[in-house]
């Protein structure tokens, strides 16, 4: 069972390519299975906030050295839970990665509204267009 705050990536993908190492932060408590070929990162709460691993997973700091531990034959890719474990990360205080988490947060929120507002403003000018037509 994968337990709310764990970070699940897959391991397994094609050679040469980024098609794996998709984090997903659990928001539900034991209702996922871990599978195969999926790592299961869980930070000790004391030092590291859940959302902020997911942040950094998703990011070059931790990409780069994950795609670069890659092995296989054929045209499988493979990440050990070894290379994984390996993989440093920067951990400022809880309160830094708090405002962090927040900071990047508000700029997510941001740029979905302003999606959506380009949509509504598109969608808004065909409709126009089409009353002029």
């Amino acid at each position: 069972m994968i337990p709310k705050g764990a970070v699940v990536l897959s391991l397994t993908g094609t050679n040469g390519k980024r098609d794996y190492g998709f984090p997903s932060l659990m928001k539900l408590d034991n209702k996922y299975l871990l599978n195969q070929r999926l790592a299961m990162l869980i930070p000790d709460s004391n030092i590291m906030l859940p959302e902020f691993l997911f942040l950094l997973s998703k990011m070059e700091l931790f990409q780069g050295p994950f795609f670069l531990n890659a092995t296989g034959t054929a045209n499988q890719a493979n990440v050990s839970m070894k290379d994984v474990s390996q993989i440093k990360l920067p951990i400022p205080s809880i309160s830094d990665q708090k405002e962090i988490v927040s900071k990047i947060n508000l700029i997510r929120e941001s740029s979905r509204l302003q999606k959506e507002k380009i949509e509504f403003s598109k969608n808004l000018q065909k409709s126009l267009i089409n009353k002029i037509f």
